[in-house]
């Protein structure tokens, strides 16, 4: 005769399935990337970051690219396509005025490499230039598509630095927080927060850097 409590299995099972459940959630986490959607005149298109500010905050700025049938990353003028859009009310589709364009394009960078990876291209943010962080040099966010024809997806990648276990953020928002200014430009960058999951374990992560003394 065993001693064995008619619990144990009961137990074990339970404690199997909420493994499976927390590996399930994990995965789900992990693999946020965003799809293929279609807005306004833009047409078929992939929101790869979400940027807020603390001025109307309840307007976006989409940045986004476009993915080929193959899921490989749409080229025009020999450059992976990369473009933004406001969502007003975080909602409505307009058109960013082309002279606010011109200071997205300091600010948002496209590093160009050659020969040309189908699948990945990187961005340089220039916001971390008046930042202090430990993320190099030259920090950089690669934007990566894959999937398959019919379920393409493309997302934006940043390496956190030691500060943060050099943790890969899957990234989706950046919140910026600045503060008026009399002279030109009238705007200084206080503080910048980034938002996404960890790509290993699908941790939700935030992280803010400051303003440099």
């Amino acid at each position: 005769m065993t001693n064995e409590s008619p619990w144990a299995p009961l137990a074990l099972t339970t404690l199997l399935a909420l493994m499976a459940a927390l590996m399930i959630s994990a995965a789900a986490s992990i693999s946020n990337a965003a799809t293929v959607i279609e807005r306004g005149p833009i047409g078929a298109h992939v929101p790869i970051l979400t940027l807020e500010k603390s001025e109307n905050p309840q307007n976006q700025l989409i940045v986004y690219t476009k993915l080929d049938p193959s899921c490989r990353l749409l080229v025009e003028d020999e450059q992976p396509v990369l473009s933004e859009y406001w969502l007003m009310n975080g909602q409505t589709y307009k058109r960013v005025n082309p002279l606010i364009v011109r200071g997205i394009e300091k600010r948002i960078q496209r590093v160009t490499e050659v020969p040309f990876d189908p699948n990945s291209f990187q961005i340089r943010l220039g916001d971390f230039t008046e930042l202090q962080h430990d993320l190099g040099s030259d920090p950089l966010i690669t934007i990566r598509s894959e999937g398959r024809p019919g379920h393409c997806e493309a997302y934006a990648v940043l390496q956190l630095g030691a500060s943060d276990h050099h943790r890969a953020l899957r990234l989706e928002r950046v919140f910026a927080k600045s503060e008026k200014k009399l002279l030109p430009p009238f705007r200084r960058l206080v503080e910048l927060t980034v938002i996404g999951a960890d790509v290993t374990t699908g941790e939700r992560v935030s992280r803010t850097f400051q303003q440099k003394q």
